[in-house]
């Protein structure tokens, strides 16, 4: 395949706001606004622009079975949108639509990119970057740039960003003496695009002219992209299985649907997986399973684009055309946390570390084991609900072991009751079953806790009920009080029912008997974005106050 050496040249313009009348302050303030629209419009442009070029960079070898080969683009169009002659909207045989847009205004201060005919990487502003604007063989998909606008506070100008996947961090756009690449204003009619100069529908082919040199001039080469309506290849996998970009597989393997358009038709499997598609179509739709397994082969080498580490590659053909879709896949993590804790890894919950050094006896509850009736760390998988059996505790963390921080329910038939010297409540992402009044109690002397947290739980109260009563018992302690993204629903049946979060206030006796418990509060507190509502669906106000 030929490498394309090619540079993009995009111009905007930034207007600043000048004047001193009310009137022309209000002109250029909406003059800002359209060229800041005009701006977001250049980027969106360019990154769809780039999109579609590096699509049609990857190519794929046919074995013509007399010695020689042919290289033909590895994606073909299954439909072509001529929009105004200059816009086109291409429908890829994998599912995806992108846009191409022609002689689309651009700026004359811009970040330069190309594509080193000699190793094939990106190039920006004239230097290499490590990044493939191809595969290897080319028949791999590359690194996608894409381009990002900021706004440098202390120039009050906007500047170039540029990455490398979605993954990657944002970069500055630099020139050759490490300067950020501004964009600044123009003047007059801004500049055209510079990397292509047409674009057409020749037959069953979409025909893209583009500039060799980058910079609208001459000399151009083509690539011509078969346009096959009747071939196509689209993975459909539920959104509800797809985490960040990958589909997770779990133990028992999955399946989605794929439709299916061609002669023929089969499924490649990185190391380590299976795959395989159902044998007949019903409505030009077939079923693609995959499953992990210790024992499966590398799959097939394909001769299109499939990355054999984390990817699924569906492939049909029509005559020497492919149709080629692909999904990465990995297992899903089913326990997570607890996974990390027994690894000897960190676990951040509100503002305090767990760990195994730490936080001794760890364990992950199951549905055949699921009551709590000690002290100790304890992880609660999806779809098991915890029962609290006892109502004292010293040392008690709670931790939700769904990957994706999905809440676990707790069954708190009663108060808890806080006990011993080194006292730990902690607990993340948990609903707690029942309303309680209080929810939770200090009811003795000399008890210290040394950390209160609840992170993202549902904490329900009985109506006039309180969050912590610890007005009983002389010489206790509560160091750190951290209470972040929690929902405290107070469960009201009556108007204005007194609810306090926190009810420290306490005494004994009266007159010259009265005695008055000590509390210690010097350690920090913090309560960062609670909601704090009444669960009844009659009107009836809460007489709350967070610190008594």
């Amino acid at each position: 395949m030929k490498y394309i050496k090619s540079y993009i040249l995009l111009a905007l313009m930034v207007l600043a706001v000048t004047g001193c009348k009310q009137e022309d302050l209000k002109d250029d303030v909406n003059a800002l606004k359209d060229r800041v629209t005009l701006l977001e419009e250049q980027v969106k442009l360019l990154n769809e622009n780039i999109a579609f070029f590096s699509k049609v960079l990857v190519c794929q070898t046919i074995d013509n079975g007399d010695g020689t080969f042919t290289e033909v683009p590895a994606y073909s169009i299954s439909e072509v949108l001529v929009n105004d002659g200059t816009t086109f909207t291409a429908k890829f045989n994998d599912g995806n639509v992108l846009t191409l847009a022609i002689g689309s205004k651009g700026t004359v201060t811009t970040p330069q990119l190309g594509v080193n005919p000699e190793t094939g990487k990106w190039m920006l502003n004239g230097s290499d970057t490590p990044y493939n604007a191809v595969g290897a063989d080319s028949s791999v998909d590359g690194d996608k740039p894409e381009f990002n606008i900021a706004l440098d506070n202390s120039t009050r100008q906007y500047y170039w960003q540029v990455r490398f996947g979605d993954s990657e961090p944002w970069q500055n756009v630099t020139d050759a003496e490490g300067n950020k690449v501004y964009v600044t204003e123009a003047g007059g009619e801004l500049a055209k695009d510079n990397l292509f100069k047409d674009a057409k529908v020749e037959e069953n082919e979409f025909v893209l002219t583009y500039y060799t040199n980058g910079d609208g001039q001459d000399p151009t080469n083509e690539v011509r992209i078969p346009i096959i309506s009747d071939l196509s290849c689209v993975i459909n996998v539920p959104e509800k299985d797809m985490a960040d970009g990958y589909w997770e597989i779990g133990a028992d393997g999955a399946s989605a649907e794929v439709e299916i358009k061609g002669d023929h038709w089969f499924v490649i499997a990185p190391h380590g997986w299976e795959a395989s598609i159902s044998e007949t179509l019903t409505d030009g739709k077939a079923t693609l399973t995959v499953k992990k397994s210790a024992t499966a082969s590398a799959g097939l080498k394909s001769r299109a684009t499939a990355n054999n580490t984390d990817e699924v590659v569906v492939q049909v053909n029509k005559g020497m055309y492919w149709a080629v879709a692909k999904v990465k896949v990995r297992e899903a993590v089913t326990s997570y946390f607890n996974q990390v804790y027994n690894q000897g890894g960190d676990i951040t919950v509100g503002n305090v570390i767990i760990n195994k050094a730490t936080y001794s006896d760890g364990k992950l509850l199951s549905t055949d084991d699921a009551t709590i009736s000690a002290d100790g760390v304890y992880f609660i998988p999806q779809g098991v609900e915890a029962v609290i059996s006892s109502t004292d505790f010293n040392k008690l963390v709670l931790i939700s072991d769904n990957p994706k921080g999905e809440p676990v329910v707790v069954d708190n038939k009663n108060l808890f009751n806080a006990t011993g010297t080194e006292g730990e409540f902690i607990a993340q992402n948990v609903i707690f079953k029942n309303a309680i009044s209080p929810f939770m109690q200090i009811n003795a002397s000399g008890i210290i806790l040394n950390n209160l947290i609840l992170d993202g739980c549902k904490v329900p109260i009985a109506s006039g009920g309180n969050f912590l009563n610890a007005f009983l018992g002389d010489d206790n302690s509560i160091d750190n009080i951290y209470l972040k993204g929690n929902r405290f629903a107070f469960n009201q049946t009556t108007a204005y029912a007194a609810s306090r979060l926190f009810n420290l206030s306490g005494s004994t006796g009266s007159g010259e008997n009265k005695v008055v418990y000590n509390r210690n509060l010097s350690a920090d507190v913090s309560i960062i974005n609670n909601v704090f509502y009444s669960t009844m669906t009659n009107d009836y106000s809460i007489n709350g106050n967070i610190l008594v």
